[in-house]
């Protein structure tokens, strides 16, 4: 029950390209902007229109926050029993609180006004990055994204992780060369997100070495 700042925060991204700066062996590059279609390729578009309009139904219903996370997540065993049909007429909840359950994980994923140019900005960084290999004949390129994305599944954001920049970069790749394509995942928690969007391709191939325990 005690309040604490959040882990993931843009003095991350900050102190990293700091760092790269003052090495001086590298070259910063800023992003382009590839708009929504790539993201639609990976991510459902009920959770894309509620990232984007997200903060303005915040300020609409008067919700005096500054952040919105969810009061309460669907999970598997509130629906246990029910039948399909039961389930068929499931709809996406018209509250803000609601809807932010509905395409939530959990509650370390605080949404904020500029949630929506952020994690558009962390999916350009992505692509900008592939781009410059794939086109561009760079032998390799770091893409500085923030907020993160392997925990965002195809309809789910969660864990600080809105849209997958990863799973989105990837899919671009596959799509555009024909050849497969390998995500090597090091952070230490698991990237359920990535390995959900992938789970039944062939094109794509996911590995995670997060920690355990």
């Amino acid at each position: 029950g005690i309040a604490i700042p959040a882990n993931e925060v843009a003095e991350r991204a900050e102190r990293i390209r700091t760092a790269l700066e003052a090495d001086g062996g590298f070259e910063l590059i800023a992003p382009t902007e590839h708009g929504r279609d790539p993201i639609l390729a990976v991510h459902d578009e009920g959770l894309v229109r509620f990232v984007e309009t997200a903060w303005a139904d915040v300020r609409r219903q008067v919700i005096d926050r500054s952040f919105l996370v969810a009061d309460t997540y669907p999970v598997r065993a509130m629906f246990e029993g029910m039948s399909d049909e039961a389930l068929a007429r499931l709809h996406e909840p018209l509250a803000i609180g609601g809807r932010t359950g509905w395409y939530g994980l959990d509650s370390s994923n605080p949404l904020v006004q500029g949630t929506w140019t952020a994690a558009r900005g962390a999916v350009d960084v992505a692509l900008t990055a592939a781009n410059l290999v794939v086109d561009g004949g760079q032998a390799a390129a770091y893409g500085l994204c923030r907020p993160p994305g392997h925990h965002a599944a195809r309809a789910m954001a969660g864990g600080y992780c809105f849209f997958n920049n990863a799973a989105i970069a990837a899919h671009d790749i596959a799509l555009r060369t024909g050849e497969p394509v390998a995500i090597l995942d090091v952070d230490v928690h698991h990237g359920n997100g990535t390995q959900q969007i992938f789970w039944r391709r062939d094109d794509v191939f996911y590995a995670s070495i997060h920690a355990d325990p």
